[in-house]
Formats: structure tokens, sequence, C-alpha cells
């Protein structure tokens, strides 16, 4: 048991968690429109977010010059070679697997791409951090990322159904990452990050969070109770069930920020959505 343990301390540390939550996101989007991911925009999406993720913490690692505060931080500096190789090889191999892709996942992929390099631009030209909303900008992103690959391959219309799941969707993934850099505040300050609970403050955060949990938890409830289709209600199930671990996480912050319980069930959200998809 010691074993697992320790294997899955290193997954986390080294985000596969977050890919597999990410994986298993997608296919639960692409099975509540209805169709089918093959495996290489999955391998594809896998790859993007490991190394969006690892980019991430390699480059805070980096600008770190103590002894990071943070376990995952001090894994990615302590092995910061080793990962930067990892890095280069996982991109070369990402480059290859979009000749795999169906056409309008890779031009989606590439619309999403501009319009983030964009957004960095814009900011740049007119001097204003990422760090500041770097939770907004990794929750869209990531959402995004989820949401593009099965419905670059879906011929339908985009129902108000599913622009609700996308909204709670990034909701959920917003206060994922706001309640983490509420919890990990003091770590981040001691090795010199910033986040947007830094800059609006913890009870302003705190309010966010609240209002962003009750707003998933709504819609969910309303289907439950006006809603005659199941299909429809077990994924709203799904969601209400994520929205409800992320409260109980909130409501218990101190409990859950030992030993890094935080992490462990608020990354585990993403993922519930298996329980819909092996139905």
């Amino acid at each position: 048991m010691e074993i697992l343990v320790k294997i899955y301390r290193y997954l986390r540390i080294l985000s596969v968690d977050v890919v597999i939550g990410a994986c298993i996101s997608a296919i639960f989007i692409a099975n509540y429109v209805g169709v089918r991911i093959e495996i290489a925009p999955l391998f594809t999406l896998a790859i993007c977010v490991w190394l969006i993720y690892t980019a991430d913490h390699l480059m805070d690692a980096y600008h770190i010059k103590h002894k990071p505060h943070s376990l995952r931080h001090f894994y990615h500096k302590k092995y910061f070679k080793p990962l930067v190789y990892l890095f280069i090889i996982a991109s070369s191999i990402g480059l290859v697997s979009l000749a795999f892709l169906p056409g309008k996942t890779v031009f989606w992929g590439a619309i999403l791409l501009v319009v983030i390099l964009s957004h960095f631009l814009v900011l740049k030209l007119i001097g204003i951090r990422p760090s500041l909303h770097k939770e907004f900008l990794v929750a869209i992103i990531y959402v995004s990322g989820i949401f593009l690959v099965p419905l670059s391959i879906y011929k339908g219309a985009i129902s108000t159904d599913l622009w609700i799941l996308y909204g709670q969707y990034l909701g959920l993934a917003l206060i994922n990452l706001l309640l983490f850099a509420l919890i990990e505040e003091n770590i981040d300050k001691k090795d010199g990050h910033t986040s947007f609970v830094q800059f609006a403050g913890p009870k302003l955060t705190l309010i966010i969070i609240w209002t962003l949990l009750i707003l998933s938890g709504v819609y969910p409830i309303y289907s439950f109770i006006s809603s005659s289709n199941l299909h429809s209600i077990l994924y709203q199930m799904v969601i209400l069930t994520m929205s409800i671990t992320l409260g109980i996480i909130t409501f218990k912050k101190e409990y859950f920020s030992k030993k890094e319980r935080y992490r462990i069930y608020g990354d585990a959200i993403f993922l519930y959505p298996i329980l819909v998809i092996s139905l």
C-alpha cells in the first residue's frame, strides 16, 4: 500500500493525474454530444495538458533561487534538467501526433493557440503581468482544450445546454485553481510567486469561490427537478457531485490543507465523469 501511495504522489507531482482527468473529461463531453473520440486526439490532448502544466512548474522552479517550499516545485527544481529533456521529447511527439488528427481538430487547436499567444502579446504591450489572472487563463485554456477535442468532430448545433455545461466546467476549473492558490498563499509568497489571491485578497477570492460554487450547483438541481431527460440528469448529477466536493474542501480548508489533501481530492473531481462514461 505504501508503494502505491508513493507512486500516486509522484504522478501528482508530475501532473499525470491532471492529464488523466482532462482525457476522462473529454470523453465525458464526447459521450454527452454523442461522438466517439479516437486514440490520436486523446493522446495529443494528454501531451498538450502535460506540456502546459509542466512548463508552468518548470518556469516557477527556475525562478526560485532557494529551496522551494512546495513539494511540486521542489521536485521540478531538483530534476530540472531531466524534466526539460522530457519536455522536449514530449513536444516532439506532440508535433508528430498532429499528423494523425482530424483536420478540424488541428484547425480549431491552431485558433485556440493564436488566441492565447495574442493574449500574452497584448498583456506584454500594455505592461500587465499574466500572473495576476493566471488562474482564470489556465481554467479557460484547460476547459477549452477539453471541449475542443470532441466538439471539433461534432456535426450538430451547439445547444444552450452545451454552453451551460462549458460554463459549469469552466467554473469548476476556476474554483479548483483559486482554492489551491488560496490555500497556498503563504507558500507562494515565500517562493516569490504571484497569484490572483495576492492581488484581490483572501476575502474577495473566497466570495468568488462560493459564488461560483452556488452557480455551479443551481442548474443540476433545476435539471433534476424539471427535466425528464435521464441522460441530462445523470451528467448534471456528476457536475453537482464535483461542486459538492469542492464545497467541502472550501468549508474545511484547514483540514484539507494538511498533507496536500486539497490537491488529492480537488484534482480527483475531474475523474468523477468516469462514473457516467462506464454506464
